[in-house]
């Protein structure tokens, strides 16, 4: 698979979908922001116990969890719908 077909992929996908798909997506990407956000907000309320080592823990555990999100955002499919709804937005702009 060439590299225009990557780009080309998107909007191929949009030209099929209706409204109800288009919907679909957008509560897609609404459940994921809303569980990324609800996470960041638990982990920013949390503090490190006491000591060195706990503070060491903490800050590996707090990487391992961006990291974690950082990957699941990456995934070919997440891409896949938020291209698909950015052209989606472009083709509907707000007026």
């Amino acid at each position: 698979m060439g590299e225009s077909n990557v780009t080309e992929e998107p909007l191929e996908l949009f030209k099929k979908m209706g409204p109800r798909e288009i919907g679909i997506l957008s509560d897609y990407l609404r459940l994921w922001s809303r569980s990324i956000e609800e996470l960041l907000e638990k982990l920013r309320d949390m503090t490190p116990d006491a000591g060195m080592l706990a503070e060491i823990f903490y800050w590996r555990d707090m990487a391992r969890v961006h990291e974690a999100i950082s990957a699941e955002l990456k995934q070919s499919f997440v891409e896949l719908v938020v291209q698909v709804l950015a052209i989606t937005a472009e083709s509907n702009p707000v007026q």
